[in-house]
């Protein structure tokens, strides 16, 4: 059965039959568009015949004028404009009916009334250091010139608010304006986000190439968007492998058919270069440096604006320890803080808990009533506890889970090699025990309730790698779950096992794994919060940092020093910063 599950459409059905009993038509719809892409089934058509009453039952109620056809027509309709969302091709490329209408595959549509309003109702508020910022990007675009703009901008400076009056100002023009960013979690902050990979088709591979190129072709919709976009923002450039801004560069340049930086597109890049840096796998100190966008030939065209006045720490109510730990902060990311020959230093007393006391305390500080948690909204959406390494992840994800209440439920993964020849060297009980980073695991252990993160881009920015779950309930083949942050907080969401293969080119063999894409998230990893903003922040160095920016990442979560607690040996912990990132940025 295990060999055969993805050979045959059988799973699928029963995925669908189960999530049937849901009654949430929509959320079915959007499940069988995850299948289609994500599973590849032999047979798509049959899967859309066997339940097509139950994928438009809501359209049916919401339209009893319309006829049969009439209602499966919306519903086909609905279902191509999810995958067209997803990455996915034409309904008739998986087997079903053509819809009357073809979505079209554009930007997303803004009221032009609406931006208006958002751009004079902010213009306002903007401080003087933002509205310098928005006089010279918008001088670009009433000019008609080019234009290409780094915001350098630390935590609570406004640059998110900042990004969103420039958004605004081109579309209350009726004009195209692109936001994205280089994770999904950032991209979901942004009016119309995007993670970078998905909007320039950019190649995703672990190691770059100057000769990565964006697949999208000549005479594709996104290439026509690509003509006439006015202004693209680009979030958490810092974290950006400069070959992917390259490839970004003459991908517009071809387009565009114009020979100049990013083909004459008015650009805005924001970032921090004080958070995390490009991931390089297997790379030395200087590698991760050499990865930077600030390294690349194209930086010494943009334009550099600093944000430096804390926007929250003029709404703090205690404002002189708000300026402390901002302060604090600021020596992190800079690396002017005192510290040893071994990078440690010192952090304020107050915020530190020994590693010699039970884990607990952490937990319980971060969440401080699990019994809680399952009856009030929003409780995970604001807190989490953070580490640097996947371990220290993991462990402290298991103990979480047994403080929590509730039955646990059990899912282990189906794992099959990719090659034939290779299965009598590495039969299933060997496979599960291989595991990769951002990969689901074999066993999977849940609870309702409890919080999952997302390991995978279902359907970015609303469903993307990082997007924090809350599950609702757990079947054989379906979790359902609701989006525990972000603009989309609170959809309730259906989530199939997916067949994924690692991208690891460690592991001794590439096989292919069926589980659900998720893991437990009351602890992420520090590179997994980037983006995050919360309200309680729990992070246990117990094992300390090892790369640029952690401790300064990792603190910057929150807003202030009440708010956080540090699990460390003694009172001091190391620091990880490249200087010449931040003197040559």
């Amino acid at each position: 059965m295990a060999l055969g599950l993805l050979q045959r459409d059988d799973h699928w059905r029963r995925c669908l039959a189960e999530a049937v009993q849901s009654r949430m038509p929509r959320a079915l719809r959007h499940l069988l568009a995850v299948i289609l892409i994500w599973g590849e089934p032999e047979d798509g058509s049959d899967l859309w015949c066997s339940f097509a009453e139950d994928l438009s039952e809501d359209l049916r109620f919401h339209h009893r004028d319309l006829s049969t056809e009439e209602i499966t027509d919306l519903a086909l309709r609905e279902l191509q404009s999810m995958l067209i969302s997803m990455g996915g091709r034409s309904l008739p490329e998986y087997g079903l009916p053509a819809a009357s209408v073809t979505p079209q595959d554009g930007p997303m549509q803004f009221d032009t009334v609406e931006q208006a309003l958002i751009t004079e109702a902010r213009l306002p508020m903007l401080t003087d250091e933002q509205k310098a910022v928005y006089e010279s990007v918008t001088q670009n675009l009433v000019d008609g010139t080019s234009g290409l703009h780094f915001l350098d901008a630390p935590a609570g400076t406004g640059k998110t608010f900042l990004l969103e009056v420039l958004l605004a100002f081109v579309r209350s023009r009726g004009e195209v304006a692109l936001a994205v960013a280089a994770s999904g979690i950032a991209a979901t902050l942004l009016p119309g986000g995007q993670t970078a990979h998905s909007t320039f088709k950019i190649p995703i591979r672990a190691i770059r190439s100057s000769k990565d190129v964006c697949a999208v072709g000549a005479q594709s919709k996104q290439a026509a968007v690509f003509r006439t976009v006015r202004l693209i923002v680009w979030d958490e450039i810092s974290m950006t492998n400069r070959k992917d801004l390259e490839a970004v560069d003459r991908c517009l340049r071809d387009v565009r058919k114009q020979d100049v930086p990013f083909g004459g597109v008015v650009f805005v890049c924001a970032g921090d270069f004080r958070q995390l840096l490009p991931v390089v796998v297997h790379g030395t100190r200087a590698n991760s440096v050499m990865a930077c966008v600030s390294r690349s030939p194209l930086w010494k065209f943009f334009w550099r604006h600093r944000l430096t006045r804390n926007i929250r720490l003029l709404s703090s109510s205690d404002s002189a320890t708000y300026l402390r730990y901002t302060e604090l902060l600021k020596q992190i990311g800079s690396g002017t803080i005192d510290q040893d020959a071994e990078e440690k230093v010192s952090l304020p007393a107050e915020i530190i808990i020994s590693a010699e006391a039970p884990l607990n305390d952490l937990i319980n500080f971060v969440y401080p009533s699990f019994e809680a948690s399952v009856e009030r909204d929003g409780y995970f959406a604001s807190r989490a506890i953070l580490a640097p390494y996947n371990d220290s992840v993991d462990a402290i994800n298991e103990t979480c889970l047994g403080m929590f209440p509730g039955s646990l439920r059990e899912y282990r993964s189906i794992d099959s090699v990719a090659d034939e020849d290779a299965a009598t060297h590495f039969p299933p009980e060997l496979l599960n025990q291989l595991d990769a980073p951002n990969f689901p695991i074999h066993l999977l252990r849940l609870k309702v309730g409890m919080p999952v993160v997302l390991l995978r881009n279902i359907n970015p920015p609303r469903l993307c790698n990082g997007t924090r779950l809350i599950i609702l309930a757990m079947g054989e083949n379906v979790l359902r779950c609701k989006i525990a942050a972000g603009q989309f907080t609170g959809d309730e969401i259906l989530l199939p096992r997916i067949p994924l293969i690692p991208s690891n080119a460690d592991l001794p063999v590439s096989f292919k794994r069926l589980q659900f894409p998720v893991k437990p998230s009351f602890c992420l990893t520090i590179h997994k919060s980037q983006g995050q903003s919360l309200d309680t922040v729990g992070i246990d160095l117990s094992v300390g940092c090892f790369t640029h920016g952690q401790l300064y990442t990792a603190l910057s979560r929150a807003k202030n020093a009440a708010n956080v607690r540090v699990r460390i040996p003694g009172t001091r912990t190391r620091n990880v910063v490249f200087p010449e990132v931040l003197t040559e940025d």
